[in-house]
């Protein structure tokens, strides 16, 4: 995720990794790289306050740019963070290797080793800077009614909004289906013409959301039949992530992935 909204107009700033497109953060690991730095431990390399702050500058600061090319706008700016992608990855079967990794996956597991530190680096944030714990974190409350009683719950925080992506809601079924029916049969015929542009579902956003409040019949709940659940958010976090279930079990038991499009609003009223 790359934005150019500048959270520090007086300086050069390059598109920033999506962490530090987080102005809060931004502020904490730039404005106080050089308390971090002096306070870091001798063996820099594995703190991880430190090389956070080392991405900051880099990703944030003129510090690794290079003149600009003829016709071109901004400068070159190459950031290559080796130490911090090693020290997060650090005894991790997936993380620590050099596979292909899931994003949200990743994203979590870094938010989890960030907290951590903030909470061991005792004094070395500089006191009222933001924390990564508090942007990202919510709760959300599930109602089960079954008959006529209500009983309400609280889910742990949690940092990421997954949503289910409902294929038979696509917007373009018809043109999805005439494509499928076209390929099915230019699969049978010897010589046929060539292969066309393939036609995806496109999902609405709304569709995706609108699931994830719909109400839920339950089998069952405390020995009573026809019970329903529904989802609320209880308290609401400063930046919202929201991730989207690609992946799926099919029919012989094995990971695919849902090849779609499910364009993403400007806005979002929740």
């Amino acid at each position: 995720a790359l934005s150019s909204t500048p959270s520090h107009p007086h300086r050069l700033l390059p598109p920033r990794q999506c962490l530090f497109a987080v102005p809060e953060l931004s502020t904490t690991y730039l404005d106080g790289a050089a308390s971090l730095f002096k306070s870091a431990p001798d063996d820099v390399a594995s703190d991880l306050l430190a090389q956070l702050a080392k991405v900051a500058k880099g990703l944030l600061t003129a510090r690794y740019s290079t003149a600009a090319a003829d016709g071109d706008d901004e400068p070159a700016v190459v950031v290559q963070p080796r130490m911090f992608k090693r020290l997060v990855g650090k005894g991790h079967a997936e993380f620590a290797s050099a596979r292909q990794q899931d994003a949200q996956e990743y994203f979590q597991h870094l938010l989890s080793v960030l907290q951590r530190a903030e909470r061991g680096g005792g004094g070395r944030l500089a006191d009222g800077a933001p924390r990564a714990a508090g942007l990202f974190d919510f709760k959300m409350e599930e109602r089960v009614e079954a008959d006529g009683m209500v009983a309400y719950s609280t889910t742990p925080a949690q940092s990421l909004l997954s949503l289910n992506i409902p294929k038979e809601m696509a917007a373009n079924a018809a043109e999805v289906a005439a494509y499928e029916e076209r390929e099915a049969k230019r699969q049978k015929v010897d010589g046929a013409p060539p292969e066309e542009e393939a036609v995806l579902p496109n999902i609405p956003f709304a569709a995706c959301l609108g699931q994830f409040g719909a109400q839920e019949t339950l089998e069952s709940f405390r020995g009573r039949a026809g019970a329903t659940k529904t989802v609320r958010f209880k308290t609401f976090p400063k930046y919202l992530l929201v991730h989207l279930r690609r992946y799926y079990v099919g029919d012989d038991w094995t990971a695919k992935k849902m090849k779609c499009e499910v364009p993403m609003p400007e806005t979002l009223d929740l």
